[in-house]
């Protein structure tokens, strides 16, 4: 946790509540924190359920964000160009080829966010990278699991996949390294 900041577990587990995501995009189900008897329509369904949310994304954390972004873009190109030099060149399968190239920008990311984005002076450098390659490892199979369902199950091109992949994982990588990684 963050000392000092609204950031903690409860946060974490607020913020990826399958249910409260569930109810995000579901306004049927919503119901009116101001009046319980009444269902919120959906044109209120973004205010009402995004309000509690929004006093954790400061200007620290939006300055924050925007360079893990721009790191992550970095990485975006490492990660396509090790993927593609595994699947394509090397011949290897293409979710293991997607590992190879997700687990060498996960190592880029790492360092340049270290240095830049999170200004990192931990000196247990050993720790905190086994920690930010911990929640990168889980990213890879939500990576992963997205790919698999937009390729087998909807016939999506294998790298508009992985580009739409990235995006999600990016938020999710983002707050676990902000609330437990770079602490």
């Amino acid at each position: 946790m963050l000392i000092g900041s609204p950031f903690s577990y409860a946060t974490l587990v607020n913020l990826f509540n399958p249910i409260n995501l569930f109810n995000l995009f579901n306004p049927i189900n919503l119901i009116n924190p101001l009046n319980p008897r009444r269902k919120l329509k959906a044109g209120n369904c973004f205010s009402v359920s995004l309000q509690p949310m929004m006093q954790y994304f400061t200007e620290e954390v939006f300055i924050k964000f925007m360079k893990f972004g721009a790191v992550g873009a970095t990485g975006v190109i490492v990660d396509f160009s090790f993927t593609w030099l595994s699947k394509e060149k090397a011949r290897i399968q293409k979710y293991l080829a997607n590992a190879v190239g997700f687990t060498m920008a996960a190592s880029s990311n790492y360092f340049l966010n270290r240095w830049w984005t999170f200004h990192s002076n931990n000196p247990e450098l050993a720790v905190e990278y086994s920690r930010f390659l911990f929640f990168s490892v889980i990213g890879l199979g939500m990576n992963t699991m997205i790919i698999w369902l937009l390729v087998s199950k909807r016939n999506q091109n294998f790298y508009v996949s992985k580009l739409f992949a990235i995006g999600i994982v990016t938020v999710w990588n983002f707050f676990v390294n902000l609330m437990f990684t770079f602490v």
